[in-house]
């Protein structure tokens, strides 16, 4: 449960990029509520290799702009 948390609390810092991002995103907000019993199911799976993909092919890309501040994510 906790690598779940870990992975959809990372993909909603992305999520501004990903398109349709809630409704790909659903089975996994099901299973990271309060309260709720973790049971990872087809549906969820499909939803992590889904929201998955879409993180690694989202591409956002800018040149900075002089004399202002920008922040670069990368990833190793």
């Amino acid at each position: 449960m906790r690598d779940v948390r870990s992975f959809f609390g990372l993909a909603l810092y992305y999520r501004r990029f990903v398109k349709n991002f809630a409704t790909i995103a659903e089975q996994l907000s099901r299973l990271t509520r309060k309260g709720t019993v973790f049971r990872w199911t087809v549906d969820a799976q499909l939803a992590f290799e889904h929201l998955k993909q879409a993180l690694i092919d989202t591409t956002v890309l800018a040149f900075p702009v002089r004399g202002q501040v920008f922040i670069l994510d990368t990833s190793e």
